[in-house]
């Protein structure tokens, strides 16, 4: 006889992109287990519960594009296909995400309260330099259904800041974001938000693909020497994610910075070189230095990265990031440059371990728009 299982729904936007295809991979991947015991201990006694089963609910504006496609073939390749559901609405039109919370409350099986179990938040990243408040808008309705549906955990993916306050994000969907935290902890954490802040670092993607060798160009020659970035590979975000909500109790009201540490472009570099056996793709340095001297995108990246080098290691206003950091590696390991790129090699560069959602220029980010500020 199969033993009957609590069906755990989380609900992932952007689950076609590469955080939120990340976060659906590997919270599928986690395995069916027991309640925790502050779960089963009800009125002093402890009581049998049925164990956890995790399924994700993938929102997508089209189940029918080629990233939708690709999101459930890699499921079923994961024999995990039974699990995932692909579910339309549009993060711009908040009635049809309350339509999605509402079928998710009538179906059978849903754990505690009935329905969405859980968020991850992801959102689109309009591209460097853009003023837009859209995150501002799907992020606040967003934060608001999971209020209203008592979701057990809303995991916001969103940055570490450049410092304290969301003024000094020079980059504005950096602003936004540090703004949507504050609204988030202020506002709905005292009415009952069970929100959890995961903030990814610098995504190691970005010194890889078409954007790689300008990308490592830029951090080398136009970066002081000694600043430190703080990498992520959006995978780890993943495993980071999945690990949340696994044991969700631990992590309510707590702030997660996903990085492999604070790490200079010259140790990635030797990282990449000791992995590979040969060294990293580089653009001419007098062509990335020409667009830096003449465009303001470039030029905000590297005051950006510099502010939040001085914030964590000069000034003192980030006193709890290597805490911080600390919880997320509690979680999982996450890999360094050179690790990743060992993992990249083991896998394939498209194999199981990594597939591609997207366009390949992802995150709203390519050449033109990196060297130009303009859509």
């Amino acid at each position: 006889m199969t033993t009957p299982t609590n069906k755990r729904i989380v609900l992932v936007t952007g689950a076609t992109g590469k955080q939120g295809s990340a976060a659906t991979r590997h919270i599928l991947a986690l395995p069916t287990s027991s309640p925790t015991a502050s779960e089963t201990d009800q009125g002093g006694g402890a009581s049998v519960q049925q164990p956890v089963e995790w399924h994700v609910w993938a929102l997508t504006r089209n189940p029918s594009s080629p990233a939708a496609h690709a999101l459930a073939k890699e499921a079923e390749r994961n024999h995990t296909s039974d699990r995932l559901k692909l579910v339309q609405g549009d993060l711009d039109v908040p009635a049809s995400i309350r339509s999605v919370f509402e079928e998710a409350a009538d179906e059978e099986g849903g754990d505690g309260d009935g329905g969405i179990w859980g968020v991850f938040a992801v959102f689109e990243y309009p591209g460097p330099g853009v003023k837009s408040d859209r995150e501002k808008h799907q992020a606040t309705a967003l934060a608001q259904l999971a209020l209203d549906f008592k979701i057990h955990a809303y995991v916001y993916s969103t940055t570490i800041p450049a410092g304290p306050k969301p003024e000094d994000a020079i980059e504005p969907a950096h602003r936004v974001k540090v703004q949507m935290q504050e609204y988030i902890q202020k506002e709905l954490g005292p009415k009952g938000l069970n929100w959890i802040f995961l903030r990814p670092g610098f995504f190691m993607e970005n010194f890889d693909g078409r954007l790689g060798p300008l990308c490592v160009t830029l951090f080398r020659d136009c970066v002081k020497k000694d600043t430190t970035i703080t990498p992520v590979a959006t995978d780890d975000i993943g495993r980071v994610a999945a690990g949340i909500f696994k044991n969700n109790e631990l992590y309510i009201h707590k702030i997660i910075n996903a990085t492999s540490g604070p790490t200079t472009i010259q140790e990635m570099i030797d990282g990449y070189q000791r992995a590979t056996g040969k060294p990293i793709r580089t653009a001419p340095a007098f062509l990335v230095k020409s667009v830096v001297r003449f465009n303001a995108t470039p030029k905000n990246i590297i005051k950006q990265v510099e502010r939040n080098h001085e914030a964590r290691t000069k000034t003192g206003e980030c006193p709890t990031f290597e805490a911080e950091v600390a919880l997320a590696k509690s979680i999982c390991e996450i890999r360094d440059y050179e690790a990743w790129t060992r993992w990249k090699i083991a896998e394939g560069e498209h194999g199981k371990g990594e597939e591609d959602h997207g366009d390949v220029n992802w995150n709203n980010v390519s050449i033109f728009k990196l060297f130009t500020g303009r859509s």
